[in-house]
């Protein structure tokens, strides 16, 4: 018995809405590139409908707010010749998890088969779970990410109340203050004043 073939998946990484890679492309003079989300037409050009997806600038190879999953995607480089020579490259898939970091796009022989693929994945229970599972693995990597940054602002945030609040007075290691004069010590010309009931040598 045959063993099934094993599927070919590419990651492609994305940030913001870019796409930052593709499994073609290339710069220069007299090069083309472009992604479209394909369907079977028999009445367009290699029995296929396109829709193109915006390009990026720099390395922000295309836009990915028209792609969603499951969809079928071409991507296409183009090379024109000095002599007027035309080579084209073609690379067929479809896109079986999204996440905000990146795609998983599981590669297609041609066109055709891409889109069949597509719309096979649209109503199978397994390709939904596997994709959930893909955004689900992101959101638990995110949560770790969340629960160390709080731990990590909670212990510095600890570490500072604990500054302000040591003790700085230093009155204790002064020692005393100095005591009010007894009355051996009062200052010469001032006497102790007499209290009631009591009389002074000058009034015997």
């Amino acid at each position: 018995m045959a063993q099934p073939k094993e599927r070919e998946v590419l990651k492609l990484t994305q940030a913001n809405g870019a796409l930052l890679g593709a499994p073609i492309y290339n710069t220069g003079p007299r090069r083309s590139n472009y992604v479209a989300i394909i369907d079977i037409d028999p009445t367009m050009p290699g029995g296929l409908s396109r829709k193109f997806c915006d390009k990026g600038r720099g390395e922000c190879l295309y836009l990915t707010e028209k792609m969603d999953l499951f969809d079928a995607l071409e991507f296409a480089s183009d090379y024109t010749t000095t002599t007027g020579n035309k080579y084209r490259e073609r690379w067929y898939g479809v896109i079986i998890a999204k996440t905000e970091d990146y795609l998983l796009v599981e590669k297609c022989a041609s066109g055709a088969k891409a889109v069949l693929r597509a719309k096979e994945a649209r109503t199978s229970v397994q390709d939904r779970v596997a994709a959930l599972a893909e955004e689900r693995e992101r959101l638990i990597a995110r949560a770790a990410d969340i629960e160390g940054e709080i731990a990590q602002l909670t212990e510095t945030d600890v570490v500072a109340e604990g500054s302000q609040n040591v003790p700085t007075s230093t009155s204790e290691s002064q020692g005393p203050g100095p005591s009010a004069p007894s009355s051996q010590e009062m200052p010469q010309g001032q006497e102790k004043c007499p209290q009631p009931g009591q009389h002074s040598a000058i009034d015997e």
